[in-house]
């Protein structure tokens, strides 16, 4: 399975299968979404598809990996 890494606000939501990633200006590995930027751009890449939950991005058997930039 592919992991995508998405760098933005970080990553806050159900509909996703995501691996341990980053904050980088924290140095920790805190990852909420801090506006919703990146749970957005994350849902158009690669949500969960067929689960009733959300939408479904482009990959949806995608694992996600947030790094907060």
């Amino acid at each position: 399975m592919l992991i995508l890494a998405i760098t933005d606000s970080g990553l806050t939501h159900p509909d996703f299968d995501v691996v341990p990633g980053w904050n980088i200006p924290s140095n920790n590995g805190t990852t909420a979404d801090i506006n919703g930027h990146g749970t957005f751009c994350a849902g158009m890449a690669g949500a969960k598809g067929n689960n009733g939950v959300g939408v479904v991005g482009a990959g949806w058997n995608f694992r996600i990996m947030p790094v907060c930039v």
